[in-house]
């Protein structure tokens, strides 16, 4: 992509991310060259490149819709980032000092911490975690599940986050595999997957 649509993609893919345009938004190309001040072709490849990473569906003769996933679509992505993230909690414990591991509930103590959204909050735990293995792309991959999951993020307190988070500290701290990975299925909110007849054909 060129700096122009780079531009475009970024900025609407943060706005949809930030749920500004809610769950039924319609973006229209015009409309989105003119507020950005671009050609309706750098508009479009904008949108197009959005469609595929499956944050805008394109619906001919009406507009590009923000994408929603169905139930099925969703719990795979959970999936996905347990069987990842499970991963990462296995090289947390054989890998790293207590002390690494004592450094996560910096990410759940500061200050800032109860002004912030729990989407927020997941995000930034997860990730530190993420960065624990020292695998940017590992980083990188659990980054763009997690940007699908804040989507559709349950509106928790922060107070509810940080207690599961607490928990699969102490979990780590303990090195116990299986109480971690019990921890992990809670905090992620991991349910059986539903038959493949509901996946929702688009």
């Amino acid at each position: 992509m060129d700096s122009i649509v780079n531009r475009v993609y970024d900025d609407l893919r943060r706005r949809i991310l930030q749920n500004e345009f809610g769950p039924n938004g319609v973006l229209v190309e015009q409309d989105i060259a003119e507020e950005y001040k671009v050609s309706r072709g750098s508009a479009r490849e904008a949108m197009q490149k959005l469609c595929e990473a499956k944050f805008l569906i394109k619906r001919p003769r009406k507009g590009y819709f923000i994408y929603n996933f169905s139930t099925r679509e969703m719990q795979e992505i959970i999936h996905t980032r347990y069987f990842l993230e499970v991963g990462v909690v296995k090289h947390i414990i054989a890998h790293c000092t207590d002390e690494q591991i004592r450094d996560l509930y910096n990410c759940i103590d500061g200050e800032e911490y109860p002004t912030l959204p729990e989407k927020v909050v997941n995000r930034q735990f997860h990730l530190q975690m993420a960065e624990l293995t020292g695998n940017k792309f590992l980083v990188e991959l659990l980054e763009s599940l997690l940007a699908f999951t804040v989507r559709k993020a349950i509106h928790l307190s922060t107070s509810s986050t940080k207690s599961k988070h607490e928990a699969l500290i102490e979990a780590l701290l303990a090195r116990d595999e299986e109480l971690i990975c019990q921890r992990l299925r809670e905090d992620l909110d991991v349910e059986p997957l539903l038959p493949q007849s509901d996946l929702a054909f688009r």
